[in-house]
Protein backbone atom coordinates (compact mmCIF):
# COMPACT_ATOMS: atom_id res chain seq x y z
CA UNK A 1 0.00 0.00 0.00
CA UNK A 2 1.21 3.26 -0.86
CA UNK A 3 2.07 5.76 2.16
CA UNK A 4 -0.42 8.84 2.56
CA UNK A 5 2.06 11.58 0.98
CA UNK A 6 3.08 9.57 -1.96
CA UNK A 7 -0.68 9.35 -2.76
CA UNK A 8 -1.31 12.98 -2.02
CA UNK A 9 1.83 13.35 -4.44
CA UNK A 10 0.36 11.31 -7.04
CA UNK A 11 -3.05 13.08 -7.56
CA UNK A 12 -0.83 16.47 -7.52
CA UNK A 13 1.34 15.17 -10.45
CA UNK A 14 -1.67 13.91 -11.95
CA UNK A 15 -3.51 16.97 -12.07
CA UNK A 16 -0.54 19.36 -13.17
CA UNK A 17 -0.25 16.97 -16.24
CA UNK A 18 -3.31 17.44 -17.28
CA UNK A 19 -4.71 20.98 -15.92
CA UNK A 20 -6.48 22.54 -19.25
CA UNK A 21 -4.65 25.18 -20.73
CA UNK A 22 -6.48 28.75 -19.56
CA UNK A 23 -9.10 29.57 -22.19
CA UNK A 24 -10.01 32.95 -23.45
CA UNK A 25 -13.24 32.83 -22.16
CA UNK A 26 -12.95 30.92 -18.89
CA UNK A 27 -15.13 32.26 -16.49
CA UNK A 28 -13.95 33.26 -13.00
CA UNK A 29 -15.96 30.89 -10.39
CA UNK A 30 -14.75 27.72 -13.18
CA UNK A 31 -11.10 28.86 -12.03
CA UNK A 32 -12.02 29.60 -8.27
CA UNK A 33 -13.46 25.85 -8.79
CA UNK A 34 -10.52 23.99 -10.05
CA UNK A 35 -8.14 26.24 -7.44
CA UNK A 36 -10.26 25.16 -4.52
CA UNK A 37 -10.27 21.29 -5.51
CA UNK A 38 -6.21 21.48 -5.66
CA UNK A 39 -6.37 22.95 -2.59
CA UNK A 40 -8.51 19.79 -1.63
CA UNK A 41 -6.10 17.74 -2.60
CA UNK A 42 -4.18 18.10 0.53
CA UNK A 43 -7.40 18.24 2.55
CA UNK A 44 -9.26 15.31 2.03
CA UNK A 45 -8.96 11.63 3.53
CA UNK A 46 -6.69 9.65 1.35
CA UNK A 47 -7.79 6.75 0.05
CA UNK A 48 -7.36 3.38 2.23
CA UNK A 49 -8.76 0.45 3.78
CA UNK A 50 -9.96 2.53 7.35
CA UNK A 51 -12.40 4.26 5.19
CA UNK A 52 -15.24 2.94 5.10
CA UNK A 53 -16.62 3.78 1.76
CA UNK A 54 -13.09 1.91 0.49
CA UNK A 55 -12.87 -0.83 3.24
CA UNK A 56 -13.13 -3.42 0.07
CA UNK A 57 -11.54 -1.92 -2.35
CA UNK A 58 -7.84 -1.70 -3.35
CA UNK A 59 -6.33 1.26 -5.27
CA UNK A 60 -2.67 0.03 -5.74
CA UNK A 61 -2.58 -0.87 -9.63
CA UNK A 62 -4.01 2.55 -10.12
CA UNK A 63 -1.62 4.18 -8.30
CA UNK A 64 1.18 2.40 -9.60
CA UNK A 65 0.18 4.06 -13.19
CA UNK A 66 1.45 7.32 -14.43
CA UNK A 67 -1.28 8.91 -16.71
CA UNK A 68 -0.76 11.77 -18.92
CA UNK A 69 -3.41 13.41 -20.92
CA UNK A 70 -4.27 12.78 -24.73
CA UNK A 71 -4.37 15.57 -27.22
CA UNK A 72 -8.08 16.40 -29.23
CA UNK A 73 -9.04 13.57 -31.25
CA UNK A 74 -7.60 12.58 -34.57
CA UNK A 75 -8.67 10.43 -37.56
CA UNK A 76 -11.14 8.41 -35.99
CA UNK A 77 -13.84 7.17 -38.27
CA UNK A 78 -17.70 6.97 -37.65
CA UNK A 79 -17.72 3.83 -38.68
CA UNK A 80 -15.43 2.62 -35.81
CA UNK A 81 -17.34 4.71 -33.73
CA UNK A 82 -20.53 2.98 -34.63
CA UNK A 83 -18.45 -0.49 -34.17
CA UNK A 84 -18.43 0.10 -30.80
CA UNK A 85 -22.34 0.74 -29.85
CA UNK A 86 -25.31 2.19 -31.58
CA UNK A 87 -28.34 2.65 -29.52
CA UNK A 88 -30.68 3.61 -32.06
CA UNK A 89 -30.91 5.01 -35.41
CA UNK A 90 -32.61 7.91 -34.63
CA UNK A 91 -30.78 8.76 -31.46
CA UNK A 92 -28.81 12.28 -30.98
CA UNK A 93 -25.28 11.15 -30.75
CA UNK A 94 -22.74 13.40 -29.11
CA UNK A 95 -19.01 11.48 -29.18
CA UNK A 96 -16.04 11.95 -26.76
CA UNK A 97 -13.01 11.00 -27.87
CA UNK A 98 -10.16 10.86 -24.66
CA UNK A 99 -12.71 13.39 -23.18
CA UNK A 100 -12.94 15.57 -25.90
CA UNK A 101 -15.51 16.30 -27.68
CA UNK A 102 -16.16 15.24 -31.46
CA UNK A 103 -18.00 17.31 -33.52
CA UNK A 104 -16.99 15.37 -36.74
CA UNK A 105 -18.35 12.13 -34.95
CA UNK A 106 -21.32 13.55 -33.52
CA UNK A 107 -24.72 13.48 -35.45
CA UNK A 108 -27.38 15.72 -34.42
CA UNK A 109 -30.30 16.91 -35.96
CA UNK A 110 -32.04 20.13 -35.43
CA UNK A 111 -33.17 19.87 -31.47
CA UNK A 112 -36.32 21.35 -30.50
CA UNK A 113 -36.12 24.66 -29.10
CA UNK A 114 -35.71 24.91 -25.49
CA UNK A 115 -32.91 21.95 -25.73
CA UNK A 116 -29.36 22.58 -25.33
CA UNK A 117 -27.02 19.64 -25.62
CA UNK A 118 -23.18 19.97 -27.04
CA UNK A 119 -20.07 20.24 -25.31
CA UNK A 120 -19.78 21.92 -21.67
CA UNK A 121 -16.58 23.29 -22.83
CA UNK A 122 -18.05 25.53 -25.56
CA UNK A 123 -20.92 26.11 -23.35
CA UNK A 124 -19.16 27.40 -20.41
CA UNK A 125 -16.99 29.46 -22.55
CA UNK A 126 -19.10 31.12 -25.16
CA UNK A 127 -22.69 31.19 -23.63
CA UNK A 128 -24.71 32.72 -20.94
CA UNK A 129 -22.62 33.45 -17.55
CA UNK A 130 -25.59 31.39 -15.27
CA UNK A 131 -24.06 28.04 -17.00
CA UNK A 132 -20.84 28.19 -15.39
CA UNK A 133 -22.39 28.49 -11.96
CA UNK A 134 -23.75 25.55 -12.38
CA UNK A 135 -21.23 22.76 -12.84
CA UNK A 136 -20.96 22.18 -8.82
CA UNK A 137 -24.20 22.93 -7.85
CA UNK A 138 -25.33 19.40 -6.83
CA UNK A 139 -21.34 17.69 -6.32
CA UNK A 140 -19.80 20.36 -5.13
CA UNK A 141 -16.10 19.30 -4.41
CA UNK A 142 -17.17 15.26 -4.37
CA UNK A 143 -16.63 13.04 -1.88
CA UNK A 144 -12.75 11.80 -2.38
CA UNK A 145 -9.59 12.38 -3.77
CA UNK A 146 -10.91 11.16 -7.15
CA UNK A 147 -13.41 13.27 -7.63
CA UNK A 148 -11.55 16.67 -6.60
CA UNK A 149 -9.03 15.69 -9.18
CA UNK A 150 -12.19 15.31 -11.62
CA UNK A 151 -12.94 19.00 -10.76
CA UNK A 152 -9.38 20.44 -10.62
CA UNK A 153 -9.24 19.24 -14.31
CA UNK A 154 -12.95 20.09 -15.48
CA UNK A 155 -12.79 21.15 -19.09
CA UNK A 156 -15.44 19.29 -21.17
CA UNK A 157 -18.47 16.48 -21.17
CA UNK A 158 -21.65 16.52 -21.78
CA UNK A 159 -24.16 19.72 -21.48
CA UNK A 160 -27.53 19.08 -21.60
CA UNK A 161 -30.46 21.32 -20.75
CA UNK A 162 -34.09 21.01 -21.72
CA UNK A 163 -36.53 24.33 -20.56
CA UNK A 164 -39.55 24.19 -18.67
CA UNK A 165 -42.33 21.73 -20.02
CA UNK A 166 -40.11 20.60 -22.95
CA UNK A 167 -40.26 16.78 -23.68
CA UNK A 168 -37.63 14.93 -26.21
CA UNK A 169 -38.89 12.57 -28.35
CA UNK A 170 -35.66 11.22 -29.56
CA UNK A 171 -33.03 9.70 -26.98
CA UNK A 172 -29.73 11.58 -26.54
CA UNK A 173 -26.66 9.11 -27.29
CA UNK A 174 -23.28 9.55 -25.32
CA UNK A 175 -20.52 7.81 -26.54
CA UNK A 176 -16.88 8.25 -24.37
CA UNK A 177 -14.33 6.38 -26.02
CA UNK A 178 -10.89 5.60 -24.99
CA UNK A 179 -8.70 5.31 -28.12
CA UNK A 180 -4.92 3.48 -27.52
CA UNK A 181 -1.79 5.92 -27.34
CA UNK A 182 1.87 6.20 -26.80
CA UNK A 183 1.08 5.89 -22.94
CA UNK A 184 -1.22 5.64 -20.41
CA UNK A 185 -4.04 7.87 -20.39
CA UNK A 186 -6.41 10.03 -18.15
CA UNK A 187 -9.44 10.90 -19.48
CA UNK A 188 -11.12 12.92 -16.82
CA UNK A 189 -14.82 13.86 -18.11
CA UNK A 190 -17.78 16.36 -16.30
CA UNK A 191 -21.29 15.85 -17.22
CA UNK A 192 -23.68 18.22 -16.35
CA UNK A 193 -27.79 17.48 -16.86
CA UNK A 194 -29.97 20.13 -16.36
CA UNK A 195 -34.34 19.64 -16.34
CA UNK A 196 -36.29 22.13 -15.78
CA UNK A 197 -40.06 22.25 -14.36
CA UNK A 198 -41.89 19.30 -16.26
CA UNK A 199 -39.01 18.59 -18.85
CA UNK A 200 -38.50 15.05 -19.81
CA UNK A 201 -35.85 13.20 -21.32
CA UNK A 202 -33.99 10.12 -22.11
CA UNK A 203 -30.08 9.33 -22.26
CA UNK A 204 -28.04 6.68 -23.31
CA UNK A 205 -24.63 6.54 -21.48
CA UNK A 206 -21.60 4.52 -23.14
CA UNK A 207 -18.18 4.10 -22.01
CA UNK A 208 -15.96 2.05 -23.77
CA UNK A 209 -12.19 1.95 -25.57
CA UNK A 210 -10.09 -0.11 -27.89
CA UNK A 211 -8.89 -3.39 -26.62
CA UNK A 212 -5.20 -2.34 -26.59
CA UNK A 213 -6.31 1.18 -24.88
CA UNK A 214 -4.71 1.43 -20.97
CA UNK A 215 -6.42 4.45 -19.94
CA UNK A 216 -8.08 6.26 -16.55
CA UNK A 217 -11.51 6.86 -17.29
CA UNK A 218 -12.73 9.52 -13.85
CA UNK A 219 -16.01 10.95 -15.12
CA UNK A 220 -18.72 12.89 -12.97
CA UNK A 221 -21.85 13.57 -14.07
CA UNK A 222 -24.33 15.94 -12.18
CA UNK A 223 -27.93 15.77 -12.73
CA UNK A 224 -30.40 18.72 -11.69
CA UNK A 225 -34.05 17.57 -12.02
CA UNK A 226 -36.70 20.54 -11.26
CA UNK A 227 -40.00 19.97 -10.04
CA UNK A 228 -42.37 17.33 -12.29
CA UNK A 229 -39.07 16.63 -14.37
CA UNK A 230 -38.21 12.97 -15.23
CA UNK A 231 -34.81 11.35 -16.57
CA UNK A 232 -34.56 7.83 -18.10
CA UNK A 233 -30.73 7.41 -17.90
CA UNK A 234 -29.30 4.19 -19.36
CA UNK A 235 -25.33 3.96 -18.69
CA UNK A 236 -23.14 1.42 -19.91
CA UNK A 237 -19.66 0.57 -18.82
CA UNK A 238 -18.01 -1.32 -21.15
CA UNK A 239 -14.52 -0.25 -20.98
CA UNK A 240 -11.48 -2.40 -22.76
CA UNK A 241 -9.69 -5.37 -20.64
CA UNK A 242 -6.74 -2.44 -19.74
CA UNK A 243 -8.81 0.34 -18.38
CA UNK A 244 -9.54 1.77 -15.13
CA UNK A 245 -13.27 3.56 -14.70
CA UNK A 246 -14.38 5.41 -11.86
CA UNK A 247 -18.01 7.16 -12.64
CA UNK A 248 -19.71 8.98 -10.07
CA UNK A 249 -22.92 10.27 -10.21
CA UNK A 250 -24.79 12.96 -7.87
CA UNK A 251 -28.35 13.61 -8.16
CA UNK A 252 -30.63 15.92 -6.65
CA UNK A 253 -34.70 15.74 -7.32
CA UNK A 254 -36.90 18.32 -6.43
CA UNK A 255 -40.81 17.66 -5.68
CA UNK A 256 -42.79 15.33 -8.17
CA UNK A 257 -39.72 14.64 -9.75
CA UNK A 258 -38.34 11.35 -11.25
CA UNK A 259 -34.89 9.68 -12.28
CA UNK A 260 -34.89 5.58 -13.65
CA UNK A 261 -31.65 4.82 -14.03
CA UNK A 262 -30.20 1.42 -15.21
CA UNK A 263 -26.60 1.24 -15.30
CA UNK A 264 -25.04 -1.81 -16.36
CA UNK A 265 -21.11 -2.50 -15.27
CA UNK A 266 -19.80 -5.11 -17.65
CA UNK A 267 -16.17 -3.76 -18.68
CA UNK A 268 -12.64 -2.69 -17.57
CA UNK A 269 -10.24 -4.65 -15.23
CA UNK A 270 -10.80 -2.36 -12.39
CA UNK A 271 -14.31 -0.15 -11.96
CA UNK A 272 -15.93 1.74 -8.93
CA UNK A 273 -19.24 3.28 -9.80
CA UNK A 274 -21.24 5.46 -7.79
CA UNK A 275 -24.58 7.01 -6.93
CA UNK A 276 -24.86 9.80 -5.00
CA UNK A 277 -28.84 11.03 -4.65
CA UNK A 278 -30.60 14.11 -2.39
CA UNK A 279 -34.17 14.65 -2.22
CA UNK A 280 -35.00 18.56 -2.29
CA UNK A 281 -38.87 18.14 -2.40
CA UNK A 282 -41.60 16.05 -1.57
CA UNK A 283 -43.46 13.29 -3.67
CA UNK A 284 -40.07 12.63 -5.68
CA UNK A 285 -39.02 9.08 -6.68
CA UNK A 286 -35.93 7.70 -7.67
CA UNK A 287 -35.34 3.76 -9.05
CA UNK A 288 -31.84 2.35 -9.99
CA UNK A 289 -31.89 -0.93 -11.46
CA UNK A 290 -28.21 -2.05 -12.53
CA UNK A 291 -26.52 -4.77 -13.09
CA UNK A 292 -22.60 -5.85 -13.09
CA UNK A 293 -20.92 -8.63 -14.71
CA UNK A 294 -17.20 -9.46 -13.46
CA UNK A 295 -15.03 -12.12 -14.41
CA UNK A 296 -11.50 -13.33 -15.75
CA UNK A 297 -9.74 -10.86 -12.96
CA UNK A 298 -11.97 -8.11 -12.91
CA UNK A 299 -13.13 -6.29 -10.35
CA UNK A 300 -16.22 -4.24 -10.29
CA UNK A 301 -17.34 -1.79 -7.13
CA UNK A 302 -20.54 -0.16 -6.70
CA UNK A 303 -20.85 2.31 -4.41
CA UNK A 304 -24.59 3.70 -3.59
CA UNK A 305 -26.20 6.73 -1.11
CA UNK A 306 -29.06 7.94 -0.96
CA UNK A 307 -30.13 10.46 1.00
CA UNK A 308 -34.14 11.24 2.22
CA UNK A 309 -33.99 14.13 3.71
CA UNK A 310 -37.35 15.78 2.99
CA UNK A 311 -40.98 13.77 3.66
CA UNK A 312 -42.91 11.64 1.38
CA UNK A 313 -40.39 10.71 -1.15
CA UNK A 314 -39.66 7.45 -2.74
CA UNK A 315 -36.38 5.26 -3.75
CA UNK A 316 -36.31 1.54 -5.36
CA UNK A 317 -32.16 0.45 -5.35
CA UNK A 318 -32.40 -3.22 -6.96
CA UNK A 319 -28.69 -4.46 -7.94
CA UNK A 320 -27.68 -7.97 -9.59
CA UNK A 321 -24.39 -9.24 -10.18
CA UNK A 322 -23.07 -12.08 -12.61
CA UNK A 323 -19.86 -13.15 -11.02
CA UNK A 324 -17.58 -15.54 -13.31
CA UNK A 325 -14.33 -16.56 -13.52
CA UNK A 326 -11.81 -15.03 -11.19
CA UNK A 327 -14.17 -11.87 -10.68
CA UNK A 328 -14.52 -9.70 -7.88
CA UNK A 329 -17.62 -7.86 -7.08
CA UNK A 330 -18.04 -5.28 -4.34
CA UNK A 331 -21.49 -3.48 -3.14
CA UNK A 332 -22.02 -1.15 -0.98
CA UNK A 333 -25.34 0.76 -0.37
CA UNK A 334 -26.85 3.13 2.33
CA UNK A 335 -30.15 4.63 2.21
CA UNK A 336 -30.51 6.89 4.96
CA UNK A 337 -34.00 8.67 6.54
CA UNK A 338 -33.32 11.70 8.32
CA UNK A 339 -35.32 12.86 11.40
CA UNK A 340 -37.83 14.66 9.24
CA UNK A 341 -38.73 12.33 6.26
CA UNK A 342 -41.46 10.68 7.43
CA UNK A 343 -43.65 8.56 5.18
CA UNK A 344 -40.45 7.65 3.02
CA UNK A 345 -40.95 4.11 1.22
CA UNK A 346 -37.60 3.04 0.67
CA UNK A 347 -36.14 -0.37 -0.74
CA UNK A 348 -32.66 -1.60 -1.31
CA UNK A 349 -31.65 -5.19 -2.85
CA UNK A 350 -28.41 -6.90 -3.89
CA UNK A 351 -28.99 -10.30 -5.05
CA UNK A 352 -25.74 -12.46 -6.69
CA UNK A 353 -25.57 -15.44 -9.02
CA UNK A 354 -21.88 -16.86 -8.73
CA UNK A 355 -20.72 -18.82 -11.56
CA UNK A 356 -17.41 -20.52 -10.70
CA UNK A 357 -16.01 -21.15 -7.07
CA UNK A 358 -13.15 -18.67 -7.59
CA UNK A 359 -15.11 -15.53 -7.70
CA UNK A 360 -16.23 -13.47 -5.01
CA UNK A 361 -18.39 -11.05 -3.79
CA UNK A 362 -18.57 -8.62 -0.86
CA UNK A 363 -21.95 -6.85 -0.19
CA UNK A 364 -22.86 -4.56 2.44
CA UNK A 365 -26.32 -2.76 1.72
CA UNK A 366 -27.92 -0.82 4.93
CA UNK A 367 -30.81 1.14 5.71
CA UNK A 368 -29.96 3.98 8.81
CA UNK A 369 -33.36 5.56 9.77
CA UNK A 370 -33.92 8.51 12.28
CA UNK A 371 -37.22 8.95 11.48
CA UNK A 372 -41.32 7.48 12.46
CA UNK A 373 -43.92 6.75 10.01
CA UNK A 374 -41.65 4.69 7.37
CA UNK A 375 -41.62 2.02 5.12
CA UNK A 376 -38.22 0.48 4.40
CA UNK A 377 -36.15 -2.71 3.43
CA UNK A 378 -33.27 -4.14 2.31
CA UNK A 379 -32.02 -7.34 1.85
CA UNK A 380 -29.08 -9.38 -0.15
CA UNK A 381 -28.72 -13.04 -1.49
CA UNK A 382 -25.68 -14.95 -2.60
CA UNK A 383 -26.44 -18.37 -4.85
CA UNK A 384 -25.62 -20.35 -7.62
CA UNK A 385 -27.52 -21.48 -10.59
CA UNK A 386 -29.49 -24.99 -9.67
CA UNK A 387 -27.90 -28.19 -10.96
CA UNK A 388 -31.32 -29.67 -12.13
CA UNK A 389 -32.20 -26.40 -14.15
CA UNK A 390 -28.81 -26.87 -16.08
CA UNK A 391 -29.71 -30.93 -16.01
CA UNK A 392 -32.73 -29.33 -18.02
CA UNK A 393 -31.31 -27.54 -20.50
CA UNK A 394 -28.56 -30.24 -21.56
CA UNK A 395 -30.95 -32.94 -21.56
CA UNK A 396 -32.81 -30.11 -24.64
CA UNK A 397 -30.01 -29.97 -26.66
CA UNK A 398 -27.85 -27.28 -24.60
CA UNK A 399 -24.50 -27.79 -24.12
CA UNK A 400 -22.78 -26.37 -20.91
CA UNK A 401 -21.90 -23.07 -21.45
CA UNK A 402 -25.20 -22.10 -23.47
CA UNK A 403 -27.17 -23.64 -20.41
CA UNK A 404 -25.82 -21.79 -17.89
CA UNK A 405 -25.37 -18.64 -19.75
CA UNK A 406 -29.37 -18.67 -20.69
CA UNK A 407 -29.83 -19.28 -17.09
CA UNK A 408 -27.70 -16.27 -16.30
CA UNK A 409 -29.11 -14.21 -18.82
CA UNK A 410 -32.56 -14.93 -17.43
CA UNK A 411 -31.07 -13.65 -13.82
CA UNK A 412 -30.37 -10.41 -15.29
CA UNK A 413 -33.15 -9.93 -17.54
CA UNK A 414 -34.90 -8.25 -14.49
CA UNK A 415 -32.59 -4.81 -14.97
CA UNK A 416 -32.81 -5.02 -18.77
CA UNK A 417 -36.33 -5.26 -19.01
CA UNK A 418 -36.00 -1.91 -16.89
CA UNK A 419 -35.45 -0.41 -20.04
CA UNK A 420 -38.67 0.93 -21.86
CA UNK A 421 -37.24 1.09 -25.26
CA UNK A 422 -37.31 -2.49 -27.20
CA UNK A 423 -34.34 -1.97 -29.27
CA UNK A 424 -31.62 -0.90 -26.75
CA UNK A 425 -32.57 -3.80 -24.43
CA UNK A 426 -31.99 -6.19 -27.35
CA UNK A 427 -28.81 -4.58 -27.82
CA UNK A 428 -27.84 -5.00 -24.18
CA UNK A 429 -29.05 -8.42 -24.08
CA UNK A 430 -26.55 -8.72 -27.22
CA UNK A 431 -23.82 -7.16 -25.15
CA UNK A 432 -24.34 -9.50 -22.00
CA UNK A 433 -24.41 -12.41 -24.05
CA UNK A 434 -21.24 -11.53 -25.55
CA UNK A 435 -19.48 -11.43 -22.32
CA UNK A 436 -20.82 -15.07 -20.63
CA UNK A 437 -20.94 -16.60 -23.93
CA UNK A 438 -17.13 -17.06 -23.77
CA UNK A 439 -14.61 -20.70 -23.23
CA UNK A 440 -13.81 -20.90 -19.12
CA UNK A 441 -15.67 -18.06 -18.57
CA UNK A 442 -19.10 -20.25 -17.25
Amino acid sequence: MIDAAAQRQWFHDAAHRAMPAPGHADRDCLTEMRHHALASLDTLPVIERKLEDWRYTRIDSLLAEDFYPDPAPGSVSPGKVDGFFQSSKDADRLVFINGHYSQQLSSRAVLPDGVTAGSLRHYLNECSDDLAHWPGSVAGQGSHLFNALNTALIDDGLFLHLAAGVCLERPIELLCLGMAGSHASLVPVRNFVVLEAGARAELVEYCGGEDSARYFYNGLTEVLLDEGASLEHVRIQDESSGAWHLGSLFLSLAAGSHYQGVPLMLGGAWSRTEFHAGFSGESARCDIDGLYAVGNGQLADVHLDIEHSVPSCTSRANFRGLLYGKGRGVFDGCIHVGETAMQTDAQLRNDNLMLSADAEIDTRPRLEIDADEVACSHGTSVGQLDPEQVFYLRSRGFDEVSARSLLARGFASRVIQAIEDEQLRAKLGGLLRDRLDVPGGL
